[in-house]
Formats: C-alpha cells, sequence, structure tokens
C-alpha cells in the first residue's frame, strides 16, 4: 500500500485487531506480525501518534485487561478437565503473571488465540508470544476462523516456539501442524515433573 489516508489506515489497523482477536489497539510488533511495517511507521509519522489513533478510533491500549484472552482462558480450563476427565488443579493468573494458567502448581500453560487472515497472501493464524524465549512450558492457541469461532487448537511446546511472533499457515506444511490438538502433552509434561520430584524426594 502506497498512498495512505486515514480510511486506510482504519482500515489496516481493523485488520490487524481481526486476525489476533483484540479488543484493543494492536502494539507496533503485533502489526508488524500481520501486516508488516507500513502501517506502524505511517502511524508514528502521523500528527497524532500511536496514541492518538487509539483515541481517534476509541480502543484501549495494551496495558488494560482484555476481555477476549480472558475469555479463552476460561475456555481453556473447560478443555483441559473435558479432555483428561480428572479433577487437575488448574489456576488462573493474575493479568501481568508472564503465563496463563498454572495446572498443578508445575505446568504453566500460556493461552494464545488468532483469527483466520492472510499472512502476505496466505491463510494462516498468528500467535503474538511477545518474547522469544518462554515464560511457559506450553503454548494453547486456539485458531479462530472468519466467523470467530474455534477451527484448530494447538499445544507448542515453549522450546518448540522460538520467536516473538507464530505465523502458522493454514492447510500447508507447517512445522507446527504436529501440534494441532496435542492435548497429551499435558499429561506427559505432568508426569516428568511428577517423575523428577520423586527422584528429588528418594
Amino acid at each position: 500500500m502506497t498512498k495512505w489516508t486515514d480510511e486506510s489506515i482504519k482500515t489496516e489497523i481493523y485488520s490487524v485487531i481481526s486476525a489476533l482477536n483484540l479488543d484493543r489497539m494492536p502494539t507496533r510488533s503485533e502489526m508488524v506480525s500481520v501486516v508488516g511495517n507500513g502501517l506502524p511507521c505511517i502511524i508514528s509519522k502521523s500528527k497524532v501518534g500511536f496514541y492518538g489513533w487509539a483515541d481517534k478510533l476509541g480502543l484501549e491500549t495494551k496495558k488494560s485487561e482484555t476481555s477476549s484472552g480472558k475469555k479463552y482462558e476460561f475456555i481453556a480450563e473447560r478443555d483441559i478437565q473435558k479432555v483428561y476427565d480428572v479433577d487437575l488443579d488448574i489456576k488462573q493468573m493474575a493479568q501481568n503473571y508472564p503465563f496463563d494458567l498454572l495446572v498443578d502448581d508445575v505446568l504453566k500453560i500460556d493461552v494464545k488465540v488468532g483469527k483466520r487472515h492472510n499472512h502476505f497472501g496466505c491463510p494462516s493464524y498468528t500467535f503474538g508470544t511477545g518474547k522469544k524465549y518462554a515464560s511457559c512450558d506450553l503454548y494453547l492457541c486456539y485458531g479462530l476462523g472468519e466467523d470467530g469461532q474455534v477451527e484448530t487448537v494447538y499445544l507448542i511446546p515453549s522450546k518448540a516456539a522460538l520467536a516473538t511472533t507464530l505465523n502458522i499457515t493454514i492447510g500447508g506444511n507447517s512445522k507446527y501442524n504436529k501440534y494441532i490438538n496435542k492435548w497429551e502433552l499435558i499429561g506427559s509434561m505432568l508426569e516428568k515433573y511428577q517423575e523428577a520430584l520423586e527422584v528429588l524426594n528418594e
């Protein structure tokens, strides 16, 4: 996009919001992950800047808690309990915690949500981790369709996701495809923790 107008900036901001299933103004890195550098650059050069555009569109900025994120933490907790059909102790962490769920006081899970969109011409989900080296053990990623319904769920060990943004091509040969519905990872990780604790207690 070479000719930027207020309307095109607004459209691009909302395309990022839709892709990442946000209910706030996207950050610079989130914009870059979905539409490249053009949008954040033109916003920073505009008269009102980042916060001005957020105010103009009536959008909160990242510091505020997002209802969408909390919604999927509840969904994740429900799904984990449903899969394992046992009474796992799952705690939802406070907003500023570096991960979202703590299972049986050992397994740290970060819940991510992304909506189907075209990432440089390819149908994709984009999940922003925010950091290359995770503070969780497992990313539980919900890929939503254009209708906002869950299409695909990925359970990705943080060791396999050393990136600030996970862009997963839909229907392609993504390296993340092997983590689709890999719910058994939660059980196997919990078992490994328990085995380690038993060795320490011997």
